[in-house]
């Protein structure tokens, strides 16, 4: 079927690095290579993977950078070294299930398929299931799931329902995603190009623990509901969506392989990001703008969350707006 690299992104994760790796090392499906791209750790983190035992057969990789370059940058750097057919992305904090890569590779057997995703199980802190899988946390439901696979593009223009410690990427896949630009969400970033490609498919059980922390950088939101979905912990970097797509749509119009409807379909996502910064930072002269944006076509029903969306922008400072 074709072997994998894992490309792990560290920085300063001591605390988990340790049983992450250990579940890599025992996949049953153990992949060829261990790429970690470590951003200027100044704990054990490195250390402490080093004294690991790895197999003969598992060649493990270290790119050790001296100054902090930010998650993008980190993880590009990391992709670029990847050298197998198919990449899976990995935090340093979770632990994969046993049966990870052995679930996810087969269904690459379609050539159409251009990257895998499951569902990933909540813990807490301490490893304990905290009751409730991402997808169920975030709503992701199996009429979600369906229309992502049917039109994957579109599913994903709404908003990104999927993890990226779940993900499997075919490598032609990075090779035209990157270099990913900083300000963009990495795992988003590249969905988006497997979406453009291809087929994306998904796998409805956990493949994963997802630890929930006050270190993530990106963690879930309390529960279901208006605000619920990514929550961006204290100090993590910043990231905008619309800046992201401006990034992607400059980035479509100099390539030629990308059908023209889909360069179009991200121009009116862009659009719509636009028009929703624009709108007024008074909150009764918002709802006017938001009331129309929900009834036009290419509104918040096609590109966010309807009307959860369209409520969340009405009490949203306009550097809190998400799809």
């Amino acid at each position: 079927m074709g072997e994998v690299s894992v490309v792990m992104g560290t920085c300063n994760g001591a605390a988990f690095v340790r049983r992450q790796v250990l579940s890599i090392l025992g996949q049953r499906l153990r992949p060829s290579e261990l790429v970690i791209t470590d951003d200027a750790s100044t704990d054990s983190t490195i250390e402490l993977i080093t004294e690991l035992d790895a197999p003969a057969d598992l060649k493990v990789r270290i790119l050790r950078g001296t100054s902090r370059v930010g998650i993008a940058a980190n993880f590009t750097r990391g992709l670029a070294a990847a050298t197998s057919a198919f990449v899976a992305l990995c935090d340093q904090d979770d632990e994969w299930h046993v049966d990870k890569l052995a679930a996810q590779v087969p269904l690459m057997a379609s050539a159409e398929v251009m990257a895998v995703c499951s569902d990933a199980r909540l813990v807490s802190t301490d490893g304990r299931p905290l009751g409730q899988t991402y997808w169920e946390r975030t709503g992701f439901s199996r009429s979600n799931a369906g229309a992502l696979e049917q039109a994957p593009l579109s599913a994903l223009l709404r908003t990104n329902p999927i993890t990226g410690n779940s993900m499997l990427f075919r490598r032609e896949v990075v090779e035209r995603a990157l270099p990913i630009p900083e300000g963009a969400m990495h795992d988003y970033w590249l969905l988006l190009f497997a979406a453009l490609m291809g087929e994306i498919a998904l796998i409805p059980r956990p493949l994963l623990d997802y630890r929930q922390h006050e270190s993530n950088a990106i963690g879930v939101g309390p529960r279901p509901g208006i605000r619920s979905g990514f929550a961006r912990r204290p100090g993590a970097p910043a990231w905008s969506e619309l800046e992201m797509f401006r990034m992607l749509g400059a980035r479509l119009n100099e390539e030629a392989w990308v059908k023209g409807g889909d360069r179009a379909l991200v121009a009116s996502k862009l659009r719509f990001l636009e028009r929703r910064e624009r709108l007024p930072s008074g909150t009764v002269r918002r709802i006017p703008r938001v009331l129309e944006l929900l009834r036009e076509p290419e509104g918040y029903r096609r590109y966010g969350r309807g009307v959860g969306s369209a409520v969340a922008d009405v009490l949203a400072a306009p550097s809190q707006r998400r799809s």
